[in-house]
């Protein structure tokens, strides 16, 4: 079933939060293990730039990208119609369970139907405290985002906040430890 899918995926992702070494392998291998749980076709996380363009920061994907599409702007983009705008506006998990049925909004829908997509999530993740990305996850399925699942997808954009920060403060630790030794 989908929840045992993605509770396996939730067991993967808390296993790499204790065990990743650095952002970049937390942020790849999350991407990875929520596409290999089967329930996705693509999942990347974006942060926004300064002036407020997203810019991908890993990507997983089974669909085969010719180019690179369209990512929206945080601060001038519509939250009307794009999802990840209004997740990042309103510092909240938003969905959409069957994305050609939204507002129109030719861009996004033209690499929906393109790709045989229908639903995406997006997360809100933070980092100290504050937002810092946005995990977006895009299935194939319609109708794939329920509560149970949505609860789900809350609680791996806390663990992987939360495996950020470790990795913060180990690195805080590391630098510290160096300096004393370089005192002694």
């Amino acid at each position: 079933t989908r929840a045992n899918a993605l509770y396996r995926a939730l067991m993967g992702v808390a296993e790499l939060v204790v065990r990743a070494q650095s952002e970049r392998e937390l942020l790849d291998e999350l991407c990875r293990l929520l596409v290999q749980s089967q329930m996705f076709s693509q999942v990347w996380i974006a942060r926004p730039n300064i002036t407020g363009n997203l810019e991908i920061q890993a990507i997983f994907s089974t669909i085969k990208l010719k180019e690179y599409w369209y990512l929206p702007n945080v601060y001038t983009g519509d939250e009307d119609r794009i999802l990840a705008v209004r997740a990042w506006r309103h510092s909240r998990l938003q969905y959409t369970n069957d994305r050609l049925a939204d507002l129109e909004y030719p861009a996004i829908q033209n690499f929906y139907r393109q790709h045989g997509l229908r639903a995406t999530a997006v997360v809100p993740l933070y980092r100290d405290g504050d937002l810092w990305a946005l995990l977006t996850l895009l299935s194939h399925q319609a109708n794939i985002f329920n509560p149970e699942l949505l609860e789900l997808l809350e609680r791996i954009g806390r663990l992987v906040g939360h495996g950020l920060d470790s990795i913060d403060l180990r690195q805080i630790l590391e630098e510290e430890r160096q300096h004393q030794s370089w005192l002694a």
